[in-house]
């Protein structure tokens, strides 16, 4: 442990002080004053040596207790400022424990909405985003215009497919546009309203002639008022 600053200030003052009142004593006594005046000359070096110690160990006593509670006070202000800085920490933390929950609770309601509003795909696989099912839209009408003219057979070559006309839960009105044995061709059918453009060619690729396409028309079947 080390030793305090004024405890090594004391302890060698005392000792100074001894010899210098030793040395004080021997030389009175080897000096040619009267006996009595010697001897009256030591009692007071004794008393004002005495009284000097007294002082000394009371200042030092004061000191001491000054020190020992500036090091408390010391102490104590760094441990409240310890705990300030805790309570600091503590508040900070709950704080972003706070927010991380409420940033949770954020990006769960987030993945809720997109997993209600989502389409599912048709192989049931992850779901597309919208964007990448508008993209694929978009590729899917642009292949089928870009499949046009559409050969079906040497001499007859189909131009184009044209719903007109729709009525949900009813039917759908079609104008498809070709040649045939080089001769332009127009034909107008009527198929279910949930016929689509796909569909449509598949059917037309498959007839042999436009004769044939009467065969897909089903304004017979309809009640007409």
């Amino acid at each position: 442990m080390k030793t305090p600053k004024t405890k090594f200030l004391f302890l060698a003052a005392v000792p100074a002080v001894c010899v210098l009142a030793a040395l004080s004593g021997v030389l009175v006594c080897e000096s040619s004053l009267p006996y009595m005046t010697k001897y009256s000359f030591i009692m007071l070096l004794l008393a004002g040596l005495c009284v000097l110690l007294v002082l000394m160990i009371n200042s030092y006593e004061h000191v001491s207790e000054q020190l020992k509670g500036g090091l408390l006070v010391k102490k104590e202000e760094e441990l409240e400022a310890a705990k300030v800085k805790q309570q600091e920490t503590d508040q900070k933390l709950q704080a972003s424990q706070k927010e991380l929950r409420a940033l949770q609770f954020q990006l769960d309601e987030l993945k809720a909405k997109i997993s209600a509003f989502r389409p599912e795909t048709a192989k049931g696989s992850a779901p597309a985003s919208e964007t990448e099912l508008l993209r694929k839209k978009c590729e899917a009408i642009e292949n089928f215009r870009n499949s046009f003219p559409y050969r079906i057979a040497d001499g007859y070559i189909l131009y184009n497919i044209m719903r007109t006309e729709i009525q949900v839960s009813g039917y759908s009105r079609w104008q498809l546009v070709g040649e045939f044995d080089n001769q332009l061709w127009e034909y107008s059918l009527l198929r279910p309203d949930t016929q689509s453009y796909k569909e449509m060619l598949s059917l037309a690729a498959a007839t042999s002639s436009p004769q044939e396409l009467s065969e897909l028309n089903i304004s017979g079947q309809l009640l007409w008022n």
